[in-house]
């Protein structure tokens, strides 16, 4: 009976734990405007509970003062590593023609070049420094 109440225990805390990642999973989504096709939702899925069982562990460990920053959930959590750095990082390992450059890139081998100052704070120019933006493909 014992070995009976501990197993039902084990199944309830399954199915709750798995709720959860259902909730998560589907908010995620939801806040990036995310859809996937049938044979996609699953690899997205088990990605995305990776990547966020990772971002709780490390947490755990900022919280126990092991580490100096925290990590957050975003839309790239359903995403691999390799697959944010292709896509947004510059790595030019996709098979994808990168002869032509993303709209709205500048391409800096052809920008005119000019001697520059010995320094600048551009922090000390108005309307130079704006607010951090996701540059996509460019950054």
């Amino acid at each position: 009976m014992k070995d009976q109440i501990i197993f039902l225990l084990l199944v309830l805390l399954s199915v709750s734990i798995s709720l959860a990642n259902a909730d998560d999973w589907n908010e995620h989504k939801k806040n990036y405007g995310k859809t996937f096709s049938s044979t996609e939702e699953p690899l997205r899925r088990a990605i995305f509970t990776a990547n966020s069982k990772a971002i709780d562990e490390h947490n755990a460990l900022y919280v126990q003062g092991r580490v100096s920053f925290t990590k957050g959930k975003n839309q790239f959590t359903h995403l691999t590593f390799a697959e944010v750095e292709t896509i947004h990082m510059g790595a030019r390992h996709l098979t994808t023609n990168l002869t032509q450059l993303p709209k709205g890139c500048t391409d800096h081998k052809k920008a005119k070049r000019a001697t520059p100052p010995s320094s600048r704070d551009w922090r000390q120019t108005p309307g130079r420094v704006g607010a951090i933006k996701n540059q996509g493909q460019c950054g």
